[in-house]
This record gives structure tokens, C-alpha cells and sequence, in this order.
């Protein structure tokens, strides 16, 4: 009897690809950090979370600034999606830090 796992995923890539999508924003996350302004950014995501119960969205140009180092077509067709995301790293850590 075959892994229930194994059936799920036989014959196609469908886990790997959402997967290796997410360690690239992981990777864009990383690429923040290093930035200028990213003490800036984690004190009005952390303002954001603590008191106004939101994750503080990055704007569009700067979360393709970092992004696209590490985007595919299908990242950048829903770019919008993949900033989102990256806002939630963004948040999880100014959060947690």
C-alpha cells in the first residue's frame, strides 16, 4: 500500500512549487532586513499589530524591490498576493523580535 502523501503528489510538483515560492519571499525578507530603513519599517509594522490590529502592508514598489531579485513569472503576475506576505514576515518579526 502506497503513503497516502505519495498519492497526493504522484506524477506532479504541486507542493514544490507554492513551497520554493515562499522560501523566495523568505529570501526577499532577508534582503530587507538589510535594508536602510528596515528599523523604520518593523516600528510602524509593530505600531501597526499592537495598536490598530493590522498588518501594515508594504508598498507595491518597494516589495517588488526586494521580490524581484527572487521572482518568477507567477510571483510577479500576482505580485500584489506575494506582498502581502511579505508584510506578514515583515509583521511576524517586528513582533516577535
Amino acid at each position: 500500500m502506497r503513503n497516502p502523501s505519495e498519492i497526493a503528489t504522484a506524477g506532479i510538483n504541486t507542493a514544490r512549487e507554492p513551497a520554493l515560492r515562499e522560501i523566495r519571499v523568505l529570501e526577499a525578507f532577508h534582503q530587507l532586513r538589510q535594508s536602510e530603513d528596515f528599523s523604520e519599517l518593523c516600528r510602524i509594522s509593530q505600531n501597526a499589530w499592537f495598536q490598530q490590529k493590522e498588518i501594515y502592508n508594504l508598498d507595491a514598489e518597494s516589495a517588488e524591490k526586494y521580490l524581484k531579485p527572487y521572482a518568477d513569472e507567477i510571483i510577479m503576475e500576482y505580485i500584489d498576493s506575494y506582498t502581502s506576505g511579505l508584510s506578514m514576515f515583515l509583521a511576524t518579526y517586528s513582533a516577535f523580535r
